[in-house]
């Protein structure tokens, strides 16, 4: 489990060989939120119902520029930075989804929820931002994307969408796969794969897989008990 600062951010690709700290210097590039530098997770800033609300209408009214090849997703969390490509041209309603949702903030602060060594490591979820951590998993964006199944095979560094038992039920969780899980290639739709960060990954696949646990053995300040 990790707290996110997805600050999903679209770079062309022709622009990549130019710049050294994607999250400073490129035009354009969405800052809201910080780099958390140590690997131990801090806790992250609940927000009220009403905020996560008022989130999820932003995310709703914005329209991000069309997909295009030259997109690439920056994806940042306090364990690094993991880049991504999309799959425009095979899932392209969920790249368009999955561009509006980053662009808009809708990620920003989320954790990875589910980490399941061996497997993948699911997120995306409005609700682990609340104070209920009962309800982790269950969130959405209040809206679906119908599914878009192909043929790429699902593999270390797969990034593709969750849902629910109605194969058109995606609305904004995914999931980044750790090795190869081909019982799930043609049931959940690929969108997109990583092309830089696999060592963030694998720092991320050993991490506890409940967030409670973590959230459990953090401590704001060190006990005055001797």
């Amino acid at each position: 489990m990790i707290y996110f600062f997805i600050l999903f951010s679209i770079i062309l690709l022709n622009d990549l060989e130019n710049y050294t700290n994607p999250l400073l210097n490129k035009k354009g590039l969405k800052i809201d939120g910080k780099i958390k530098g140590n690997l131990i997770p801090s806790l992250p800033q609940e927000i009220t119902p009403q905020e996560i609300e008022l989130i999820k209408s932003k995310a709703k009214d914005f329209l991000p520029e069309p997909v295009n090849e030259d997109d690439i997703i920056i994806m940042e969390t306090n364990y690094g930075i993991m880049e991504f490509i999309l799959y425009n041209n095979l899932a392209p309603n969920h790249a368009y989804n999955f561009k509006k949702l980053a662009n808009s903030g809708f990620y920003d602060e989320t954790i990875f929820h589910r980490i399941i060594p061996g497997f993948m490591a699911q997120g995306g979820d409005i609700l682990t931002r609340d104070s209920n951590k009962e309800n982790d998993g269950r969130g959405n964006p209040g809206w679906t994307v119908d599914q878009e199944f192909n043929n790429i095979p699902h593999k270390k560094g797969i990034l593709s969408m969750a849902r629910s038992q109605d194969v058109n039920s995606a609305g904004s969780q995914f999931f980044i796969c750790f090795n190869d899980a081909r019982h799930l290639d043609n049931k959940y739709t690929v969108f997109g794969s990583m092309i830089n960060g696999f060592e963030v990954l694998d720092k991320i696949e050993k991490l506890k897989s409940e967030a409670d646990y973590i959230i459990s053995k953090s401590v704001d300040k060190i006990s005055d008990d001797k």
